[in-house]
């Protein structure tokens, strides 16, 4: 039997370097599920404002590569770690990388709480869960 690896979670926010076309967000996030399914990582990229805020959750090992590798990406800058931290389960474990772009019209006039409203029933997310909150505040940070 082997060892069971230890499962850890990040959540980070970053701002874009230049501004992204639906169609440059369209490409990230396939590059991110094909990366993700291929290292066992799941979780959720949020886009709002020029801004990005995502959990990822997955091995330790696997999940402090991809920091170190996000760290290195032209695309963004001031990433910011809001969370690291050992799980005892995942909340994604069905996407190798959840999307939402809040810069859409049925979006973008939604407060902070409607958009985690949102978000919960899109993704049917566990009502004891505490990462949407949680993220979506990093958006009413200042810049």
């Amino acid at each position: 039997m082997g060892v069971m690896k230890m499962l850890k979670r990040v959540i980070y926010f970053s701002s874009q370097t230049y501004f992204l076309k639906v169609q440059d967000l369209k490409k990230l996030l396939a590059q991110c599920k094909k990366n993700n399914k291929a290292k066992d990582l799941t979780g959720l990229l949020i886009y709002k404002d020029g801004s990005f805020c995502q959990t990822v959750e997955g091995e330790e090992e696997s999940l402090d590569m991809l920091i170190e590798k996000l760290s290195k990406d032209p695309r963004h800058k001031n990433m910011l770690i809001l969370d690291y931290r050992s799980i005892q389960m995942r909340r994604f474990k069905r996407w190798s990388m959840a999307f939402e772009n809040f810069d859409t019209p049925t979006t973008k006039a939604m407060n902070l709480r409607e958009l985690g409203t949102y978000l919960e029933k899109k993704f049917a997310l566990p009502e004891e869960h505490d990462l949407l909150p949680y993220m979506l505040t990093a958006f009413s940070r200042p810049a």
